[in-house]
């Protein structure tokens, strides 16, 4: 089966990819803290077996995070076509996930229609640099978007979970650790990525996808 040129490329097993998603029209994702727990409980059900999540962070109207996906025999070969390979799995468990978020928030505030644009993004990591910047780049975003002094200032991201104990079972603190070294390289890190203001660099990416698949 050819794929449709006009969405992007369905998420491939054994990746690393960025991951993230914006409300439609500017609208908030989040209202209070309990939508922000929601969301990260909900993601924990759903990426359980199929993906190994790096690093997260939520911001009142997108979220970004970084996941491995993993090779899975939990395939339903009754939704493909036969001989088809079942390249379509973890896109459509994201979209599962966005849309089960969706349903919720919607209820919670007694409203209808689409929460989230209508393809969420995704770049694949393509080395140890890249996945580097990119956690950075996630825990970056409330200093970015708020102007906060420090990354531990806000309560949604991963980032406090690098800098003492992990509270949350789905996060793969020691895999990611052990990719780049040491948890410390990775904060060290954090705080050269500040200085030379790297960004723009992931940032880029992010608009880019968003041009091409609006």
């Amino acid at each position: 089966m050819s794929q449709n040129s006009f969405l992007p490329q369905p998420l491939q097993p054994n990746e690393v990819y960025h991951l993230f998603s914006h409300a439609v029209n500017n609208n908030n994702l989040f209202d209070v803290h309990e939508n922000y727990l929601y969301f990260l409980n909900k993601w924990e059900y759903f990426s359980k077996n199929d993906f190994k999540t790096y690093a997260f962070c939520l911001m009142p109207n997108h979220f970004h995070l970084c996941v491995q996906t993993l090779q899975t025999n939990t395939f339903n070969t009754k939704t493909h076509f036969k001989n088809e390979k079942p390249i379509h799995y973890h896109s459509k468990k994201i979209n599962s996930f966005l849309s089960s978020y969706s349903q919720a928030f919607n209820k919670y505030r007694n409203s209808k229609g689409a929460l989230f644009r209508s393809v969420f993004g995704r770049v694949k990591v393509s080395n140890i640099e890249h996945l580097t910047d990119l956690v950075c780049y996630i825990h970056h975003n409330p200093l970015h978007h708020f102007g906060l002094e420090h990354y531990h200032e806000w309560t949604y991201s991963s980032y406090n979970s690098y800098k003492r104990s992990n509270d949350w079972a789905f996060l793969n603190v020691d895999n990611l650790t052990n990719r780049i070294g040491s948890t410390q390289n990775l904060l060290d890190y954090h705080e050269i990525y500040r200085s030379q203001k790297r960004f723009s660099i992931i940032e880029d990416s992010v608009n880019d996808f968003y041009l091409k698949y609006k």
